[in-house]
C-alpha cells in the first residue's frame, strides 16, 4: 500500500506543479492534495504532526503571495483617477483571466503571457482608459503573473521536498 500511496500522491504533486504553468490546473492545492492523500493511504505516521502544519503553512502562503502578486501588478499603475483606477483594476482582473486562457490554450507556453498582457490591454482600454495606462497595465499584469509563478514554483519545490523528505 506503500508503495502505491507514493506512486499516486507523486503524480498528483506533478500534476499539481505543472499547473503553476498551465493555468487551467489547479496548482499548489493540487501538491498539498497529493501530501494529504499519502497521509489517508499509508497513514500518518511520516507525515503527520509538524510536517502537515508546515505544509498547510506554505500552502496558505503560496496562495496567498499569488493572489497579491496579481494585486501589486495591477495597482503598479499612473493612473490617477480612483474610479478610472478601480474600473480598470475590476475589468482588467477578467480580461487578464480570459486572456491568459484563451493565449495559454493557442500558443502555448507564450501565449499566457502574451495573452494575459492583450487580455489586460483590451479590458483597460474598454473602460476608457488611456493607450498608455492600457499598456501600463498589460505590462504591470504580466509582472505580477511571473511574480506569483516564481513564488509558487520556490514554494511548492518546498512542498514536495518535505514530503520526499519526510517519506525516504
Amino acid at each position: 500500500m506503500t508503495i502505491a500511496a507514493t506512486v499516486l500522491s507523486s503524480l498528483l504533486m506533478l500534476t499539481g506543479f505543472l499547473g503553476i504553468f498551465l493555468r487551467v490546473l489547479p496548482d499548489i492545492p493540487l501538491v498539498l492534495g497529493g501530501y494529504l492523500l499519502y497521509g489517508i493511504l499509508a497513514g500518518w505516521q511520516q507525515v503527520g504532526g509538524w510536517p502537515l502544519y508546515v505544509e498547510l503553512g506554505v500552502a496558505v502562503l503560496a496562495m496567498s503571495i499569488d493572489f497579491l502578486a496579481g494585486a501589486l501588478g495591477a495597482r503598479h499603475s499612473t493612473v490617477t483617477d480612483p474610479v478610472l483606477r478601480r474600473r480598470i483594476s475590476r475589468w482588467s482582473s477578467l480580461g487578464a483571466a480570459v486572456g491568459g486562457l484563451a493565449g495559454a490554450l493557442v500558443f502555448p507556453p507564450w501565449g499566457l503571457f502574451v495573452g494575459t498582457a492583450l487580455g489586460t490591454f483590451i479590458a483597460a482600454l474598454v473602460v476608457r482608459a488611456r493607450l498608455d495606462e492600457a499598456a501600463q497595465a498589460g505590462l504591470w499584469a504580466v509582472v505580477g503573473l511571473i511574480m506569483g509563478m516564481a513564488s509558487k514554483v520556490l514554494l511548492a519545490i518546498v512542498m514536495i521536498g518535505l514530503f520526499v523528505w519526510r517519506i525516504v
